[in-house]
């Protein structure tokens, strides 16, 4: 994922870098670091309002079989790596780095793989459940239903106190 800057748009100071197409849950309320005043950050989403997309919770979707998929070829390239520093060895060559590069991408697919499992996929649903109740707390609040609206986020009218 590339990175892109973030601006405030009050003020359009940066106030940061963020990974392109990122998708986060909680409050789109943010305040600028160097203004003080308040901004819409289109990164997060409140529950209460869009839900929580099916990639983020279901162990067969697409996104997770593509970082398993992912994962598995971190850890087979870190093999591979490994593999060719021996031929080199046997070869007169020796390039020390190697084995450092082997290890951090078969440590990378492990982890990447770790965060696609059952147990992972399991946490991230209760942390998700805990920030839907908060989500919908947040919308219960007319002052803040007021500063979204202002904001630009598309509240609807049903539901939440006006």
């Amino acid at each position: 994922m590339s990175k892109q800057t973030l601006r405030c748009p009050n003020c359009n100071k940066n106030i940061g870098t963020v990974s392109e197409g990122e998708y986060l849950y909680g409050s789109p309320l943010r305040t600028c670091p160097k203004c003080k005043k308040l901004y819409h950050d289109p990164r997060y989403h409140e529950i209460a309002i869009e839900g929580i997309r099916r990639e983020d919770i279901d162990p067969d979707s697409e996104y997770l079989a593509g970082k398993r998929k992912s994962g598995f070829l971190s850890i087979l390239g870190g093999i591979g790596v490994m593999v060719a520093f021996v031929v080199l060895i046997f070869l007169g060559r020796i390039f020390y780095f190697f084995p450092v590069i082997s290890v951090m991408l078969i440590a990378s697919g492990i982890s990447t793989l770790s965060s696609t499992t059952g147990g992972a996929v399991e946490k991230k649903k209760i942390q998700l459940q805990q920030e839907a109740t908060l989500s919908r707390a947040r919308m219960q609040n007319p002052q803040y239903v007021a500063q979204l609206r202002s904001l630009g986020y598309n509240v609807p009218d049903t539901n939440y106190q006006q």
